[in-house]
């Protein structure tokens, strides 16, 4: 008999042969059967795992989550937020005099759900580095939680409890302007407080294991001494920068030198450092021969770790030639001609490691392997990385025979690789402001980009389980006249509203879940509005659905603005609906689209025959990332599941935040087969 079983019986003797017991004390014992089935219910489901936040400022923090199924369940103090399918969740005009407490559960296809994993944090600390929040371990200690500019997935396998309690900080946390006083001076240490300091460090590097940052530190002067890069770690071995979370800001020098160059070392750490060329300095053209602003040459063991590197003007990151190299929970935003290029094939780089890191609002590439090898197929890993928004501008002409513009391209790109795993990633939101519009992929950006041009240049690659989302060009795409072989694998990916799934061939296809784009609009032709989509407005006087063709557009001319002007009653709002889509129950519909100054929610709407409303699955558009560079960011992806009953589908947009403005553009539906 099992243990339930036992239990149930003895509680039914109680009840039948005691001869004193109450009504309460009846259901106090069902209530007591009840929590032992539960608690035996949520033991056999998992808890998400790699659980943590970052809060990027007063009122605006992001949670992050491996799930160990489809859907996790996410509560904010004591209410339940939604069901997700995704693997984190963005939360805007969070209040800076609260405290908030969020509990994740995992949920099965049978509603039965998980004992929770508790994230609490607060945004009242948003004048410091960017903060991450994790799960406390075992032994109740907070592992170092280095902050970063950029929302990255990051490992913290514990379930116990979190808080954003700032911890005793030690020589490897991340510190505040105090912090300096916490870093303790010994033989083998060098603290670096402002320029000068951190290049007598430099200079004699090999003196020492480590270089403390004690502080932010900005090199606004002579930044390219001795016309090299500013930090020049020769043929330095077994050191740890640790820059705890501090900020070196170089405002000068962008143009005529690197940031940091590393050659000919080993084991070199950079841990907890945030490189920064200065956004208020434009990015460079192809032509203009920029520096590289990290270049990593002839070397081995090198990594980075919870660092993040931003506002580079040329190509930002740049490996060649080096075995043993890895970017781990970190960021790349905002790089001039191309984020992070690894090669190159005469010179090429080997067991490479890109794990869960950020690559966001780079001009083209976010990641271009162009030179990597192997001895088996995940000596390189491209893992449970998130690449957003890449491929923004072109920088490479169009062959003349289709006229004039730039070419797009993928946010990642894998052009010359052997021994190559890319899997677990997320790469979504794409589209090139200046590229060459083609009739039927517009701007063609796509999520991973496969093979050089009229070569054979790919062998033992695998894709596998990554998802592209709203991009407008191919999902997965293979270069004109590349030629792949079965050693390149493309096996269980999704590929959702991009224009078209994927352009492969001669590779090993399977288990590629895909829906193309297959109701657009952009708001380009001025019957859409009023026509395909009506606008209306409620209890606000000066309040408006209107098409507007100038700067507010993101692609082509026009977009559609929504505007509520003044509240005249409790019921004020401004809507947007779309056309009605025919479906029928168990059809899945997947909405993207993208937006700027998001308020509101916007929603797919079911509808049976008789056009009565029936369900809808919605998503707050203020839970949405934000960029630096770029007004417009996308909008968070819907999909969902007609239910019984449904006969059409269409999108709606609302909001009712008196005086706010909002504006969409290429909205995208779509229905499976």
């Amino acid at each position: 008999m099992s243990w339930l079983a036992h239990r149930f019986l003895r509680l039914t003797n109680m009840l039948i042969y005691t001869k004193c017991f109450s009504i309460r004390q009846l259901c106090a014992s069902f209530l007591l059967l009840f929590f032992t089935c539960s608690v035996f219910s949520q033991a056999t489901l998992s808890p998400p795992v790699s659980v943590s936040a970052l809060v990027y400022s007063s009122t605006a923090a992001e949670l992050f989550w491996t799930p160990t199924t489809d859907l996790v369940e996410v509560s904010r103090n004591g209410q339940v937020l939604g069901v997700y399918g995704s693997r984190s969740l963005f939360q805007a005009a969070l209040n800076s005099s609260d405290s908030y407490r969020y509990e994740l559960r995992t949920v099965d296809n049978k509603g039965a759900k998980s004992s929770a994993v508790i994230v609490s944090l607060s945004t009242r600390n948003f004048s410091l580095p960017i903060k991450r929040v994790q799960p406390i371990g075992q032994n109740n200690q907070v592992a170092p939680p280095p902050p970063e500019p950029e929302s990255a997935v990051i490992e913290a396998p514990s379930t116990a409890d979190v808080t954003t309690d700032e911890p005793a900080l030690s020589d490897n946390e991340p510190q505040s302007e105090s912090s300096a006083s916490a870093i303790t001076q010994t033989p083998d240490n060098c603290i670096a407080r402002d320029t000068q300091g951190l290049l007598a460090c430099v200079r004699n590097a090999n003196a020492y294991r480590r270089i403390d940052f004690a502080n932010d530190i900005q090199c606004d002067g002579n930044c390219c001494p001795n016309g090299g890069a500013l930090l020049r770690f020769d043929n330095v071995q077994n050191l740890e920068v640790a820059g705890h979370g501090h900020r070196l800001l170089r405002s000068a020098g962008q143009r005529q030198c690197g940031l940091l160059d590393i050659t000919n070392a080993a084991n070199l750490q950079i841990n907890g450092l945030r490189l920064d060329d200065d956004q208020q300095v434009s990015g460079c053209q192809v032509g203009d021969n920029c520096p590289r602003m990290v270049h990593i040459k002839s070397s081995s063991a090198i990594s980075f770790t919870d660092s993040h590197i931003s506002n580079g003007k040329g190509y930002a990151f740049y490996v060649q030639g080096t075995n043993g190299f890895r970017f781990e929970r970190s960021s790349l935003h905002n790089s001039g001609v191309l984020g992070m290029y690894i090669g190159h094939g005469n010179d090429a780089s080997s067991n490479v490691q890109i794990l869960q890191s950020t690559f966001s609002d780079n001009q083209t590439n976010g990641l271009a392997l162009l030179g990597v090898t192997g001895q088996s197929i995940t000596s390189n890993l491209v893992a449970e990385n998130l690449f957003v928004r890449n491929h923004r501008k072109g920088q490479f002409a169009v062959e003349p025979r289709y006229g004039s513009g730039f070419t797009g391209g993928g946010q990642l790109y894998i052009a010359e690789a052997s021994d190559v795993t890319v899997r677990n990633n997320i790469v979504k939101d794409g589209y090139c402001d200046n590229c060459f519009v083609q009739r039927r992929n517009r701007s063609g950006v796509s999520g991973i980009e496969l093979g050089r041009p009229n070569q054979r240049s790919l062998s033992n690659v695998e894709v596998s389980n990554n998802t592209m989302l709203n991009l407008d060009g191919f999902g997965i795409s293979q270069n004109a006249n590349s030629s792949l072989t079965q050693n390149v694998s493309i096996l269980n990916n999704v590929l959702l509203n991009t224009t078209s799934g994927e352009q492969v061939t001669g590779a090993r296809k399977s288990g590629n879940r895909i829906l193309n784009t297959q109701n657009f609009d952009s708001f380009e032709d001025a019957s859409d509005l009023g026509g395909r989509f009506q606008g209306a407005v409620n209890c606000s006087a000066n309040g408006s659905v209107s098409r507007q063709c100038s700067g507010e557009t993101l692609f082509g001319q026009c977009a559609v603005q929504l505007q509520l002007g003044s509240s005249d009653c409790d019921g004020a709002q401004v809507l947007l609906t779309g056309p009605k889509i025919s479906i029928s129950a168990g059809q899945t519909v997947v909405a993207s689209g993208w937006v700027r100054s998001p308020v509101g929610q916007w929603c797919t709407v079911f509808r049976d025959a008789s056009d009565r409303v029936i369900s809808e699955e919605c998503k707050n558009l203020h839970d949405v990332g934000i960029s630096t560079v770029q007004p417009f960011v996308g909008m968070p992806t819907i999909e969902a599941s007609a239910p019984g009953g449904s006969a059409s589908v269409q999108l709606s947009v609302v909001h009712r935040q008196a005086g706010a403005t909002m504006w969409l553009d290429d909205l995208k539906l779509s229905v499976s087969q």
